[in-house]
């Protein structure tokens, strides 16, 4: 099972900015220059989670060719995580549609953090920041993400950062 969530970018609650932890934003036109930091998250991905469905490289390239955009979570100046999102479509898996979005609105999910992360509140910085990064980047003012139910940590950290339970799918 799931559970489903959504953010409206008024309902963020306030945060201090961590300047060490940034995104870059990959589509089809630039992944190539950031190809290297792609390729160290999809490794750190397939040595650290016991995933049948991880992301080799030709997943990755497909999610974009479907438009789906990857946020390289940046520490520095390395690649430690992702997150995705997608300004027309619900996807579940980056790829194809699962439902069109909303005007205004913007599906976000697909999220990881390397165990090799420099301090205990990396994934909190990740998220939130994210979050906010995600609303200006794409100018949309509401988030949806889905969190399976085995994903417990993604799901605390979403509802700290302001979602609430909301069912769209």
């Amino acid at each position: 099972m799931y559970t489903q969530l959504r953010l409206h970018k008024s309902d963020q609650r306030n945060y201090v900015y961590d300047k060490r932890y940034w995104f870059q934003t990959l589509d089809i036109n630039n992944y190539k220059e950031w190809y290297s930091s792609v390729t160290e998250v999809v490794d750190k991905i397939n040595s650290e989670l016991d995933w049948d469905d991880c992301p080799n490289i030709d997943e990755f390239i497909k999610r974009l060719e479907f438009g789906s955009f990857c946020h390289l979570w940046m520490f520095v100046d390395k690649a430690l995580g992702w997150h995705w999102t997608h300004d027309k479509h619900i996807t579940k898996d980056w790829k194809s549609s699962y439902s069109i979005l909303e005007d205004n609105s913007i599906y976000v999910g697909g999220a990881f953090l390397s165990k090799e992360k420099p301090e205990a509140s990396s994934a909190k910085k990740f998220y939130r920041q994210g979050f906010n990064y995600t609303f200006n980047y794409h100018k949309k003012d509401i988030q949806y993400l889905y969190n399976d139910d085995w994903n417990r940590a993604s799901s605390i950290l979403s509802r700290q950062c302001g979602y609430t339970e909301y069912n769209f799918l």
